[in-house]
């Protein structure tokens, strides 16, 4: 409780504690310590979230930004992200594989909660880490799998609702390093405090937008993105940026004052070496100036003392609590059990009433033409995992869809398409599962049903083509495809 390290944000604060956490001193801080700061739990949840759906761009590129960082590959940022979250999953496999990273998303969907965890620690190396931080999140993961039929869902849903207050068991007492933003560091005082990273620029750079007056365009003022080059646009624009830098400058001496004025007996500033170019005005020059108008400063000379040391036994120690050890995964192949996966969605692929409609929904608004039907059940398989059984059966249904005489037309390409697009009338809004345009202002409705025939199925439809037609859309045809019979039935209303 006798050392404090300031930081100047969150981030910063994360760093500095993972970095001695892992190097065995105990550390009290609460952003520090959070399980979700750490890079590799969080690059494992975005490979959760593809293995239970791998078309997800997001997770794809927050794991590319990630194995960027870490792998160093050749080229571009942007063209390795790009190849990441392509559409097509071999060419996400294939720069894995020219990572030498030999990792499958199927062969993780398909096993249980842990053990998929497991799974990709071990196939991205990260399994020979010695971090807390994947060793607690993999005991979270251990303790939420025991759960009756949890699925990787349920775990991802729980994972946002508790990642805020998940995070490694601080250290009490003498002994703990304490981390905290100078923020948090008003009205209080440490006898040692270390103030890192003490180099940053008095100019402003995490701006974000400024209220810019725009008279001619009938505004008085809008949102513009915040550069450097703002004062030249205008007298105006000259102004608003003198005013910010006057604003970021005090803000940011205020905050050093802060910082510098919390320990007691001892305070240690770290900075880089002002560069010889450099031009702007940032804490570090500001000590060289102090240090030159003292007569101390000394070029090669890279530390300075004021004051006397108390000759003090050192309290901050090395945690003798603190027992480190690589973290062992064992994967599904090494034992003889395994957590009980939850039931697959495929399981509920052809149980009539309870998923079949929703995912053959899903299914068919990614069949815009015919020849998209192969990709397009290689996703929603990937995705549900379908048995080689429930997959051949979904593409009959498929075919004969596309491949009927009354809607072949539909699926051979040359129209404009809408699929599940809302239409907004005062009876409420409709959502077509399809829509064709075909012709100048013609359309026809198609609605695919996969349970019994029901006498509101025309209505339905109907509602549709009323909807079309206030909008002064023609409705050539209306079609209701009830996937149930074998083979399917089309009704033309």
């Amino acid at each position: 409780s006798e050392l404090c390290v300031l930081a100047r944000d969150n981030k910063t604060c994360s760093k500095i504690g993972a970095y001695l956490s892992e190097r065995g001193f105990a550390v009290v801080s609460e952003e520090a310590l959070l399980i979700q700061n750490n890079p590799v739990v969080l690059a494992l949840i975005n490979l959760g979230y593809l293995s239970a759906n791998p078309y997800q761009r997001r997770p794809r590129a927050r794991l590319g930004n990630f194995l960027f960082d870490t792998h160093k590959p050749k080229g571009s940022r942007m063209s390795f992200l790009s190849r990441m979250t392509q559409d097509a999953l071999v060419e996400f496999h294939a720069v894995l594989t020219e990572l030498d990273i030999d990792f499958e998303l199927n062969k993780m969907a398909a096993m249980g909660l842990y053990d998929r965890f497991a799974y990709a620690l071990n196939q991205f190396g990260w399994g020979l880490s010695d971090s807390t931080f994947v060793t607690q999140f993999m005991d979270w993961v251990f303790q939420y799998a025991k759960r009756p039929q949890a699925t990787i869902w349920q775990l991802l849903a729980q994972w946002e609702q508790d990642k805020d207050n998940l995070s490694l068991s601080s250290g009490t007492g003498q002994e703990a390093i304490q981390i905290m933003t100078i923020h948090k560091a008003k009205g209080l005082e440490f006898p040692v405090v270390i103030l890192p990273y003490a180099h940053e620029s008095f100019n402003p750079t995490k701006v974000g937008h400024v209220w810019y007056p725009f008279p001619e365009e009938g505004f008085d003022y809008l949102p513009v993105r915040y550069s450097a080059h703002l004062a030249q646009y205008s007298p105006e624009g000259k102004d608003i940026d003198a005013q910010l830098r006057e604003t970021y400058f005090f803000d940011t001496l205020n905050l050093y004052y802060v910082g510098t004025t919390r320990p007691t007996e001892e305070l240690y500033v770290l900075c880089n070496k002002l560069g010889e170019d450099s031009k702007s005005l940032s804490f570090n020059r500001l000590l060289k100036d102090f240090l030159t108008a003292n007569g101390r400063w000394q070029e090669g000379l890279h530390k300075y003392a004021f004051g006397a040391l108390p000759k003090i036994e050192a309290n901050v120690k090395k945690s003798s609590k603190t027992l480190k050890a690589p973290l062992q995964i064992v994967t599904p192949e090494q034992h003889p059990i395994s957590m009980v996966p939850e039931r697959r969605a495929s399981d509920y692929w052809f149980d009539v009433g309870i998923g079949f409609g929703s995912l053959f929904h899903e299914l068919m608004a990614l069949v815009i033409q015919a020849e998209d039907r192969l990709n397009a059940l290689d996703q929603i398989s990937l995705k549900y995992r379908l048995d080689p059984d429930q997959k051949q059966k979904a593409m009959g249904l498929v075919e004969q869809t596309v491949e009927h005489p009354e809607l072949a037309y539909l699926y051979r390409g040359g129209h404009e398409v809408f699929v599940e697009r809302s239409i907004i009338t005062p009876r409420g809004v409709l959502r077509p599962d399809r829509i064709n345009m075909i012709g100048q202002n013609q359309a026809v409705v198609l609605d695919y049903k996969t349970g019994r025939a029901k006498p509101q199925d025309k209505d339905q439809i109907i509602a549709y083509g009323e909807g079309l037609k206030a909008m002064g859309i023609k409705v050539k045809a209306q079609l209701i495809v009830y996937l149930r019979q074998d083979p399917i039935v089309v009704n033309k209303i």
